[in-house]
């Protein structure tokens, strides 16, 4: 099946065209409909799963979504049967289910971390069935929280929290971040693994998404990454990819400074979620040491747009220490390429119309 890839644009001399806003989010991404860019849910197919199976989770979840049921079935038998047959990146059907651990939390076994000695930002590993996989933890959980691409939730009290760990790879003799995410409990983790990596994280453990600095309560972050391909899904459950160019993003970030929306945030995209900051700083990375990556390390490549925000809202902040908010994620109004070029050409026409009138 060909890959379906929608190149997005905006409309310079358009006020509510471009990004209106910007979202501190725990998963940054571009959203369906061109609207909000976070992360869409995907309900995929595990290891083994049956058809049968799959279908009991999936159409029960897009009705709760809303979905009437006819389309709910079909959606999900799309998903089925095209799910690994398209070079999404996004593959966790790897990955363990997580375990609730059985028993006492085990603070003084050997080997094993204690609840007070974990924070975000450490390198751990664990015990699986035939290997011992490492990684970084990114998020500390004291209620529920769903797993990033797996069909789960940990469960956490403020006396046993939950962690929510990215998992690294070896790659070439070295451990790199792979973006699939698993969830554990401290008794099950061992602290202080070996986790070298080839570039550097920023505070509280944030790489490639945002840096913060506690005493300033500055965040730095990457707003949007050009040709990046985010899989989105339409009302069929059919996957296709959305991405903005080096100068399309040019544009978009030098109308966001134009038209002064700097003190205009949010929390997870709710515009009634003031998040009580604002940008004050906004570039486009133009070279490989910029300081984007050379200060903050944060990998942005070239043509990403970056943006420093002050956070004056203490709730925030919070959110922010303990891992909840990851990074950032734009949200406004973008059309698709062939649209723009329709509407540039209208716009031509209409110009070329108004000077033929104008000399008569």
């Amino acid at each position: 099946m060909e890959k379906r890839i929608i190149d997005l644009e905006i409309i310079d001399d358009l006020e509510g065209s471009g990004v209106d806003a910007i979202a501190l989010v725990d998963s940054p991404a571009i959203e369906k409909n061109f609207m909000y860019f976070r992360a869409e849910e995907f309900v995929e197919p595990s290891a083994g799963e049956s058809e049968s199976e799959y279908m009991s989770r999936c159409v029960p979840t897009l009705i709760d979504e809303g979905k009437p049921q006819d389309q709910a079935v079909a959606i999900c038998i799309s998903t089925y049967q095209n799910m690994g047959k398209q070079e999404m990146g996004i593959d966790t059907s790897g990955l363990a289910p997580y375990t609730n651990q059985a028993g006492p939390l085990k603070k003084k076994a050997v080997g094993l971390a204690a609840v007070d000695e974990l924070s975000v930002g450490d390198a751990v590993s664990w015990k699986t069935a035939d290997k011992n996989p490492r990684g970084r933890i990114t998020e500390i959980v004291t209620g529920a929280k769903k797993v990033p691409g797996v069909d789960f939730e940990i469960q956490g009290t403020e006396e046993d929290p939950g962690y929510i760990i990215e998992i690294y790879e070896e790659l070439d003799g070295k451990w790199e971040a792979s973006g699939k995410y698993v969830g554990r409990k401290a008794d099950s983790i061992l602290k202080n693994v070996e986790l070298a990596e080839d570039r550097t994280v920023g505070t509280y453990g944030f790489a490639k998404m945002l840096f913060a600095d506690e005493d300033k309560k500055e965040i730095v972050a990457i707003a949007m990454v050009p040709d990046m391909e985010i899989p989105r899904k339409d009302k069929d459950g059919n996957i296709y990819f959305v991405r903005f160019s080096k100068g399309v993003i040019a544009k978009i970030a030098e109308k966001y400074m134009r038209e002064q929306r700097l003190a205009d945030t949010n929390i997870q995209h709710v515009d009634s979620a003031d998040a009580g900051a604002y940008v004050f700083e906004s570039w486009i990375v133009e070279t490989a040491d910029d300081k984007a990556n050379s200060v903050y390390g944060l990998d942005a490549p070239i043509g990403a747009w970056c943006v420093k925000l002050r956070v004056t809202n203490p709730e925030t902040w919070k959110k922010v220490k303990s891992g909840e908010l990851k990074g950032l994620s734009i949200q406004g109004d973008f059309l698709d390429k062939d649209e723009y070029e329709a509407y540039m050409k209208d716009k031509k026409m209409y110009t070329d119309l108004v000077n033929l009138v104008k000399t008569l």
